[in-house]
C-alpha cells in the first residue's frame, strides 16, 4: 500500500510559456503521437499477423499504417496547410518509397471508388479451403 501524500509530491505541473519553439514541439509531437507512432505501430502488428498467416488482418493494418503516415504529409482543411514537409525534407533515398505509399493511398485505400485507378474484381480460388472463394 502506498502512502497517499508521497503520490500528492510525485508530479508536478506546469505551463510552458507560449513561445514560437513551444509551438514548434506542440505541432511536432501532434505529427510524432498522432500519425507516425500508430503508423509504425500498425506495420509492427501487421507482421506479426503476416507471419501467422492471417494475411486480411495483415492488410488492414497495412492501409491503416498508410493513412496514418500519409496524414503527416497531406493538407487538410481540418488540420491545416502545414504538414510534415513543412519542417523537414524527405531524404533522396527514400523519396521514391514515399511517393509509392501516397500513391497507394489515393489510389487504393483514401479514395477507392475513385476515377483515378480501374478497380478490377479478382476471384481467388483456394483448393486447399475447399474451394472457397475470395473477392
Amino acid at each position: 500500500m502506498t502512502d497517499d501524500r508521497e503520490d500528492e509530491q510525485r508530479f508536478e505541473f506546469g505551463l510552458v510559456p507560449d513561445s514560437p519553439e513551444t509551438r514548434l514541439f506542440v505541432e511536432l509531437s501532434h505529427f510524432a503521437g498522432g500519425d507516425l507512432s500508430p503508423a509504425a505501430t500498425a506495420l509492427e502488428l501487421a507482421t506479426e499477423f503476416y507471419e501467422r498467416d492471417e494475411a486480411d488482418n495483415a492488410g488492414f493494418l497495412v492501409d491503416s499504417a498508410v493513412v496514418a503516415y500519409c496524414r503527416a504529409f497531406v493538407a487538410s482543411s481540418v488540420r491545416g496547410v502545414r504538414t510534415l514537409e513543412s519542417h523537414l525534407a524527405i531524404p533522396a533515398e527514400f523519396a521514391a518509397l514515399h511517393q509509392t505509399i501516397r500513391t497507394y493511398r489515393n489510389t487504393t485505400v483514401a479514395h477507392s471508388q475513385s476515377e483515378l485507378s480501374t478497380t478490377w474484381p479478382l476471384v481467388v480460388i483456394d483448393r486447399n479451403q475447399g474451394g472457397k472463394r475470395t473477392v
